[in-house]
C-alpha cells in the first residue's frame, strides 16, 4: 500500500527534474494491477479499488500529483512499466500536446530500469536505503546520459511511479500532465 514515503520519493524526483532545468507541471501515481500484486503478496494483495482509494487520498494536499487509474484497472493483465510509461505518454501527446514526453520514477533498488529509457524517454532513479550499490552500478554504467536523471539521499519510496512532461522548443523539458478533473473541461 502506498504511504508517505512514495510520496517523497515523487518530491524528490521533481526536486531532480527542476534541478536538471525541467518544469515539472504534474506527476502520476500508477498502482499496479491486481494479478502483479498478487505475485508479489498473495493473498495479503490489497485489491486495485482499494489502493487507487489509498492513493487518492495520500496524495489530496498534492495539486500536482494525481492517480492514473490505467494500469490497474483498465487492463485484462498486468503490464510492463515500460508501457505504463509509453501509453501515457501517447495519451498525453494526443490530449495535450504532440511534444510532451513522460519521465518514469523509480527507487535504486530498481535502478536498471532506467537503462530502458536511456534512448527514447527518461527516468528519475531516486536514491533508497539498502540499495546504495545498486544504485551506483548503473549510474556508473548510464553516467551522461541527460535522459536519466539520478536523486541522491535516502527514502522508504519504491517503483511504479510517473512524472508526465513535454519538451520546450528552447530544448529544455516542460512537464505537463493529464488531468481528470473540472478543470479538464473548462475549455
Amino acid at each position: 500500500p502506498i504511504h508517505g514515503g512514495h510520496v517523497e520519493m515523487m518530491e524528490r524526483a521533481r526536486a531532480a527534474a527542476v534541478a536538471a532545468g525541467h518544469d515539472v507541471l504534474g506527476g502520476y501515481l500508477s498502482p499496479g494491477h491486481d494479478a502483479y500484486v498478487r505475485l508479489k503478496h498473495g493473498a495479503a494483495a490489497i485489491p486495485a479499488s482499494e489502493r487507487l482509494r489509498a492513493c487518492a487520498a495520500a496524495i489530496a494536499d498534492r495539486d500536482w500529483l494525481h492517480v492514473d487509474p490505467w494500469e490497474a484497472l483498465h487492463r485484462r493483465v498486468a503490464v510492463n512499466y515500460t508501457d505504463v510509461a509509453a501509453r501515457l505518454r501517447a495519451y498525453l501527446r494526443a490530449h495535450v500536446d504532440p511534444r510532451v514526453d513522460v519521465l518514469y520514477v523509480c527507487g535504486g533498488d530498481n535502478a536498471r530500469f532506467a537503462q530502458a529509457f536511456a534512448a527514447d524517454g527518461g527516468c528519475v532513479v531516486v536514491a533508497r536505503p539498502g540499495a546504495e550499490a545498486e544504485l551506483a552500478r548503473w549510474r556508473d554504467q548510464l553516467a551522461g546520459n541527460p535522459r536519466i536523471l539520478w536523486s541522491a539521499g535516502d527514502h522508504p519510496g519504491a517503483s511504479r511511479a510517473i512524472l508526465a512532461g513535454a519538451w520546450r522548443d528552447v530544448g529544455a523539458r516542460r512537464i505537463a500532465m493529464r488531468v481528470e478533473d473540472a478543470r479538464a473541461v473548462r475549455t
